[in-house]
């Protein structure tokens, strides 16, 4: 069953937004880079939160969300709730120099590797971060056989696009450390 954000329809479980929420009230970022916007729904919840907490957000994606067949991201939204949209390839040189130099940038900053491959950006940008910057990755698992380690009533994941042996080496050269760990582990 689709979970419903705003009234549109989202691709997120249905605890996610509280679990950013419980993000949020930790930390004050300054800007939220959202790779792979898809239908947008979770990027209109990041555009309220800019509004309210003066951050700025970015959205890239390799398609415009209005060639998607649930396009719920219109210019319009966009505008008036200040997102910046970018359509294109995070991979090539132009638009990941565009990120790593947003990452750069002064102020917190929270990644969220939500594109088409995870992993990838993941270890990318995560060499760009600084002190206090966080970095995250949707349908993430510690590994990809959940079962041996889960708590009763945890949920297990759906779909699992990337695990910690992905991250490992760019964990550790980052120094990275987990983070609401066991809130977002139900909702990956």
């Amino acid at each position: 069953m689709a979970q419903i954000l705003f009234d549109l329809e989202s691709m997120q479980h249905e605890k996610t937004i509280f679990n950013f929420e419980k993000l949020f009230e930790q930390n004050k970022f300054d800007m939220i880079i959202e790779i792979g916007t898809a239908w947008g729904s979770l990027t209109v919840f990041f555009g309220v939160y800019g509004i309210i907490k003066h951050c700025a957000i970015y959205s890239f994606d390799i398609a415009h969300p209005q060639t998607l067949p649930r396009a719920y991201l219109t210019q319009e939204i966009c505008d008036k709730l200040a997102i910046n949209f970018i359509c294109g390839d995070v991979f090539s040189s132009e638009i990941s120099e565009k990120i790593k130099n947003l990452i750069n940038s002064n102020g917190k900053c929270l990644v969220l590797c939500d594109g088409g491959d995870k992993i990838r950006e993941f270890n990318l940008f995560a060499l760009s971060l600084k002190c206090g910057d966080v970095i995250m990755a949707h349908d993430y698992c510690y590994d990809k056989n959940p079962v041996k380690n889960m708590t009763p009533g945890h949920i297990l994941p759906q779909y699992v696009e990337i695990q910690y042996s992905d991250i490992k080496d760019a964990a550790d050269k980052c120094n990275l450390e987990f983070h609401l760990n066991d809130n977002f582990d139900e909702v990956a």
